[in-house]
């Protein structure tokens, strides 16, 4: 598996491998579409999906990262974005 963004090449290897690494750092919570802007700002965000009109979010923290969120097994989509997310930090430093 890779993933390649603007023809840069972010990670290679095996998929469950990838998976792993973020065992135990990826939490969920259903937050208001108000909270979600706050969210956004003081947590390390991976994904936001709506669900029964709400935004469900997923964050990267190696602890829990505030009441309410719950610890959720990541999947490939964790990954990809959690790859993203690092990229973009590497080039905003």
């Amino acid at each position: 598996m890779a993933i390649i963004n603007q023809g840069q090449v972010l990670l290679t290897g095996e998929p469950l491998e990838a998976i792993r690494s973020l065992d135990g750092r990826v939490w969920k919570k259903v937050v208001s579409k108000d909270e979600l802007p706050d969210v956004q700002l003081r947590l390390t965000m991976l994904s936001t999906r709506l669900v029964g009109g709400r935004p469900v979010v997923h964050v990267l923290s190696d602890t829990q990262p505030e009441p309410g969120f719950e610890q959720v097994a990541a999947g490939l989509e964790d990954v990809y974005f959690g790859q993203l997310t690092r990229h973009r930090a590497s080039l905003a430093a």
